[in-house]
Parts: C-alpha cells; structure tokens; sequence
C-alpha cells in the first residue's frame, strides 16, 4: 500500500536528523518523493562529508518509489536553495507535502495534509497547511483545524496555484508598502511597524525564504490552515542549523508531538481566527511585550496606540 501525495524533503547537511525523518516517511511508503539538498560550503571538508552522507540516505530507499532529487552542486545559502528547491517540486507536482530535514512528524500529519490539499484545492483563498501549533489544547475551537493569515512552515503542504505566487526577492515590497498594504490588510499599527520592519530587511537581502510565504499570503489576502494538535517537533536546534544555533525558545521548548483525531471536524466556514492569530503573534514575538520592544516603538507607543 502507497502513499498517493507526493511528499518533498529539504535537506542539507544533517545526516542523523535527516535519518529520523525519513524514517517515518518509509513507514508511510509515499509514491513520489521528491528531494531537494543543498551544497556544502567552501572550505569546510567536514559539512562536504555530512552533506554526502545525507544524500545516501536515499539510495536505501526500500519501495516501490518515483525518486525525484534535485542536488545543489554549490553552497547556495538558505534563501536560495528553499526558494528554488520548492519552485523545482511545483514544477514536478501540482500538489506536495513538504518538510526540512530537522522537522519530525507524527504519522497523522500526512494523512490530515492529504485530506486538507484535497479538500482545499480548488479555493484560491487557501494558501498553505500547517502541520505545527504553538499551542495544543490551549486555543480551545470545537474543530480539527482553523485558519490564520500566518503560514507555519515546520511542516506543511501547499500546491502549485498557490506558490506561484511567491517571489523570493519581493521585488514589489517597496511599492506595496508606499500604497499602503499593510494598514489595508493589518489595521493595527503596532503589527505594521514590525511587519514592516521585518519586510524591509527580507528585501534588502536576509538569507531566510519563510518571510516572503507570509508576504505573498498577505499581499494575496491568503489563508492557512493551522491545526488544533501540533504535529511537528523541530529537531534541529544546534550548533548545524543556520538560524537556530542556540536553544529554542520558550515557545518551542513547550510544544509536543500529537495526534489529531479522525475524522477530521471542519470549520464551516473558510475566515480567519483572529484570537489564534494573536496567540501566533505573541510566540513568535512578532507582537512582543511593550517592555520587550524595540526602542523607537517603545517610545512612541502612546502614540501608535492612538492615545496621544
């Protein structure tokens, strides 16, 4: 018995982690695996090694597969190779189940991810499945999943009509921003100045692709679909990963792996969950404490809260 969804691994240099996962994958024995590896950087003989060791994990895949890899020769960075990686798996499959080589599912979040890519397909409004929550059993909805303007790409699935959308460089940010996108989208000053700001620095080159998911999403008035269980554990936190070298944070640090239950309970509308949207905004801290923020906020905070 096979797995129909395609399902696609971002990998780099990280051997072990890239064994767990892939060890959950051959118990679901997908049909079409699609792999996507980076390059090891210059000068650095060991990562050349865990890089090697990394991409022959797959050739002791054991069923009935379609193998599809697509392997950097070079170094290309984490912007790059994630844009360009995810652009090569939707020009090979209208529809995929994605994961990066430090995100462990539980069994569940295939099936549910299958269900969700079928079930949405055809709504332009739906933008991506997450297959993450920052808060099991805390945000209390009678449903399996709801729907938030933020993706959450540790673990996720998405199709082709909806990622043509994205641009890694967001070569439109700077005009959207002049005409006001995100007062029209946002309405909230506070979370506009921090989007802003995040936005700002995408554009001017940080080496990251996840911010430019959230940008497209906005920009198209997307939706995500965000479940009530947390079906991914991030495993990557270290001294090998890229921007995640010290411990996680608290966030993280409380998330656990679960099981969703079928079958699924659907929402009976697509609009979003503005008090779950809050609940993301504060453990990634994109709304942080006043205390916490940044100086120039902080001091005019009366102001951008409307009171003075």
């Amino acid at each position: 018995m096979f797995f129909e969804t395609p399902v696609a691994l971002l990998t780099f240099a990280r051997p072990l982690e890239t064994a767990r996962v892939l060890e959950v994958v051959r118990q679901l024995r997908p049909r079409t695996l699609l792999v996507v590896s980076d390059g090891a950087r210059e000068g650095r003989p060991d990562e050349a090694e865990r890089v090697a060791q990394t991409r022959a994990l797959f050739e002791t895949i054991d069923w009935d597969c379609d193998l599809r890899t697509n392997f950097a020769p070079e170094n290309m960075g984490c912007r790059k190779r994630v844009s360009s990686g995810v652009d090569w798996v939707f020009q090979q499959v209208e529809r995929a189940i994605i994961l990066e080589d430090d995100c462990l599912p539980s069994p569940a979040f295939f099936s549910y991810c299958a269900e969700m890519l079928e079930r949405y397909q055809d709504n332009p409004e739906v933008m991506t499945i997450s297959g993450m929550t920052y808060f099991s059993g805390k945000h209390r909805i009678a449903d399996s999943y709801h729907f938030s303007r933020y993706p959450l790409i540790w673990g996720w699935a998405s199709w082709a009509r909806a990622w043509r959308h994205y641009d890694v460089d967001m070569a439109d940010w700077p005009q959207q921003k002049a005409t006001g996108l995100l007062r029209r989208v946002i309405g909230d000053r506070v979370l506009e100045l921090r989007l802003e700001e995040m936005f700002d620095h995408v554009h001017g080159g940080f080496d990251t692709w996840d911010l430019q998911l959230l940008y497209a999403s906005i920009k198209q008035g997307g939706l995500n679909v965000i479940p009530v269980t947390n079906m991914i554990l991030n495993i990557g936190y270290g001294e090998l990963a890229t921007h995640t070298k010290g411990g996680p944070p608290t966030a993280v640090r409380q998330m656990r792996l679960g099981e969703l239950s079928f079958p699924l309970s659907h929402p009976a509308s697509v609009i979003r969950d503005a008090s779950g949207d809050r609940r993301i905004e504060h453990a990634t801290r994109m709304r942080p404490r006043w205390k916490r923020m940044p100086g120039y906020l902080w001091a005019n905070r009366r102001r951008l809260l409307g009171l003075s």
